[in-house]
């Protein structure tokens, strides 16, 4: 697929058909960059992010994206004592807590996928559980 590359002020524009990818800060994304969106794949933002700043994230995201915008969030779950992230576990408490105020929060699927990922259990843990939720209006 041919891409366009182009550079914006704030960001580094790849245009390829219908697909836009904004390469810079998150939290340089404004309203009118997102305006045209209707959903969201969170597959390694929140996780990527230590506790003390994912609820900037989240109060961030909520101010930028379109009201009825709906986010398909993966996270993990894993015991915090047995290894530092990233990725960070992010409970389920925490991701109602972050959303519920907005939005409602369901819990779509859970899977162990500690089996699968050989490089978690050198690092020590014992479980990891992933979670997938739809957090809609």
């Amino acid at each position: 697929m041919p891409v366009e590359i182009s550079e914006e002020q704030r960001f580094t524009r790849y245009d390829a058909e219908e697909l836009t990818i904004l390469c810079g800060d998150f939290f340089d994304l404004s309203i009118n960059d997102l305006r045209m969106i209707s959903a969201i794949y969170d597959r390694a933002s929140l996780i990527a992010l230590p506790p003390e700043i994912r609820k900037r994230y989240v109060q961030h995201l909520m101010t930028i994206v379109p009201d009825n915008t709906e986010i398909l969030l993966v996270t993990m779950e894993y015991p915090e004592e047995e290894m530092n992230g990233p990725p960070f576990a992010v409970i389920e408490n925490e991701i109602r807590g972050l959303y519920a105020d907005q939005k409602r929060v369901d819990l779509l699927s859970e899977y162990d996928v500690l089996g699968g990922n050989s490089r978690f259990k050198e690092r020590g843990l014992t479980s990891m559980i992933e979670k997938v939720y739809r957090i809609s209006n």
